[in-house]
């Protein structure tokens, strides 16, 4: 479960970029995953 706080940062990246939760998201965790900071499944 998400807290409120990162609910708002969250809503506040996908307004700003013109994108939905789930959208926002998976770049985020692509990115990540990208840069190896992450290992991909």
């Amino acid at each position: 479960m998400l807290s409120k706080s990162v609910i708002t940062i969250l809503d506040d990246l996908a307004k700003k970029h013109d994108l939905k939760r789930g959208q926002v998201l998976d770049r985020l965790i692509t990115m990540e995953s990208e840069q190896g900071r992450i290992n991909q499944a």
